[in-house]
């Protein structure tokens, strides 16, 4: 029996595991190929050496999606085997629409907040590794997941909604955490262009050259160095993969990701304020933070990430009621909440320092908190530390830079789920977060 949804094995009356199919290797892609495209005679044989590099070529063009391999080998099998017909067919490439009706139903399947999830990957490039923590942030700042009474946070159900998506095998997952938890993922090209289909029918997103044509869209990626010279009322997320343009009049916008740099992020000349109720902001390279602080833009945020170099965050964050996500720059880290502060939704901090007030006033108070990673520098007094660490009940991974082994062994007494990384091998950001 084969299934595309890893549950309906997992429930087959067997008893052996299912085994999960891998993609094939670009040998074993090449070997499959070959056997559809010359189905009545051995291809090591009577395969013409002029086609070679066609064929590689069109492994390449599948990348070890089995499905595509069989569809495309059947339509070569139907042409002469010569360069001039095989070439036509690398030009038509209709053998994709051929492959897409079969992963098609895969999409018509899925319930229907799985596909506002599944359409969302239609905003990322082709082939990007994905940072899945990322994704489901923005998933939750979207409102695409439902809460249910389990218990769990809208965090978990997203995860799940994520990993229900893997079982389809409408996602793979790059790499995965030591605890199984997915920490990239991406799609293959035939289900991108499925997502980027199914969004554009449903006025879902739009993925753009030129934002002065897309003035009713409602989620735009920019993948260049593109414009954005009218004010959009519709744009609820901006996905920037090359800096982005000024955002000033964008009054409606929840998610904004601008992951390699920020350029002309506001007009000095420019008489209105940033006003867009932001659920998820990601910002690099950017020296305009500060106008964000103070404003109106951030009363409803959830997530904030922040890959910058920065003396110290503004104390005006900390009073955010709605924050769930709070990740700074490893490169320059920012003192944590200020003393006797409740935030009773900040699920995950990263990138912090703890204050020496903490010692002579209450601690912050955060009952809430899974992730902590910080940063504790040698003059710090431990005993705090371990005061802070001991009143976060539902804390479930602690990385701390800058311990003692004794220090260390300390911590390790109380908590299982600890992980410590020196000074001289502290990993890149997205390890964790």
């Amino acid at each position: 029996m084969t299934t595309r949804s890893l549950d309906v094995a997992k429930n087959f009356d067997s008893p052996y595991e299912p085994y999960e199919l891998p993609y094939l290797t670009k040998e074993q892609s090449l070997d499959l190929l070959l056997k559809k495209a010359f189905p009545y005679q051995d291809p090591t044989e009577g395969y013409p050496n002029n086609l070679s590099d066609l064929a590689k070529e069109f492994v390449e063009k599948c990348g070890g999606l089995p499905i595509a391999l069989v569809v495309l080998g059947g339509l070569l099998s139907k042409q002469p085997p010569n360069e001039h017909a095989w070439r036509e067919v690398m030009q038509k490439m209709n053998w994709r629409a051929d492959a897409s009706k079969v992963l098609l139903t895969s999409y018509e399947d899925l319930p229907f907040a799985l596909k506002s999830c599944f359409m969302y990957f239609a905003l990322f490039p082709e082939d990007h590794q994905i940072r899945a923590r990322a994704l489901i942030r923005m998933w939750v700042a979207e409102g695409f997941i439902p809460q249910i009474n389990n218990g769990g946070t809208l965090e978990d159900t997203a995860e799940n909604f994520l990993e229900d998506l893997v079982q389809r095998s409408m996602v793979q997952v790059k790499r995965r955490r030591p605890n199984n938890s997915i920490l990239y993922c991406y799609i293959h090209d035939l289900l991108h262009d499925i997502a980027i289909r199914k969004a554009d029918e449903h006025n879902f997103l739009t993925v753009s050259d030129d934002l002065r044509s897309c003035s009713r869209a409602r989620r735009v990626a920019l993948h260049g160095k593109e414009l954005m010279e009218d004010a959009n009322p519709n744009l609820r997320s901006l996905l920037c993969f090359n800096g982005i343009p000024n955002i000033s009049r964008h009054r409606q916008l929840k998610v904004l990701s601008a992951v390699e740099g920020l350029k002309g992020f506001l007009d000095r000349s420019d008489r209105y304020e940033v006003l867009a109720p932001f659920r998820y902001l990601e910002l690099q390279d950017c020296l305009d933070f500060n106008d964000f602080i103070g404003s109106k833009s951030l009363c409803f945020l959830q997530t904030l990430e922040l890959h910058l170099t920065m003396s110290n965050l503004p104390e005006s964050v900390w009073h955010i009621k709605t924050l769930r996500h709070v990740l700074l720059s490893e490169f320059s880290y920012s003192f944590g909440p200020p003393p006797s502060i409740h935030m009773r939704n900040l699920q995950t901090l990263a990138g912090m320092k703890p204050r020496l007030s903490w010692k002579y006033q209450r601690l912050p108070e955060l009952p809430s908190l899974r992730e902590l990673h910080m940063e504790v520098q040698d003059e710090f007094p431990w005993e705090v530390v371990v005061a802070f660490v001991g009143t976060l009940k539902k804390l479930e991974t602690l990385t701390i830079r800058g311990v003692k082994r004794e220090q260390e062994n300390e911590i390790r007494e109380n908590f299982k789920h600890v992980y410590f990384q020196g000074l001289d091998k502290w990993s890149s950001y997205g390890e964790f977060y």
